[in-house]
């Protein structure tokens, strides 16, 4: 029974293993030429300042998390909803309709 999964393994499993290598390093060939390619196209000025500009948006990402994950901007939340809860129960309730009494109908 052995004998019979080496073979199949032989049989089968080699050339499939030597089609994926292949398939592989032919992508990974073609991965190379387009980046050569794109070296040497004149690109690298674009190349540098798009470098930059993600250099410059990770930065203002690490700055926003900063303050989101700090003490201080919790502390702010925090105070933010009790001022609005203040708030709401200081205004008059929406659903209260007002009444005109009969001179101001009369006025109207």
């Amino acid at each position: 029974m052995d004998t019979v999964v080496v073979i199949a393994f032989i049989v089968v499993g080699l050339p499939v293993a030597r089609g994926l290598a292949l398939a592989a390093y032919s992508e990974y060939l073609e991965h190379r030429r387009k980046v050569e390619a794109l070296k040497s196209s004149g690109n690298g000025g674009e190349v540098k300042q798009l470098r930059e500009r993600i250099r410059e948006l990770e930065q203002r990402v690490e700055a926003l998390e900063a303050v989101i994950t700090s003490p201080e901007f919790q502390l702010f939340q925090e105070r933010m909803r009790q001022i609005q809860a203040e708030a709401k129960k200081s205004l008059p309730s929406t659903q209260q309709q007002l009444t005109l009494t009969p001179q101001q109908e009369k006025q109207r």
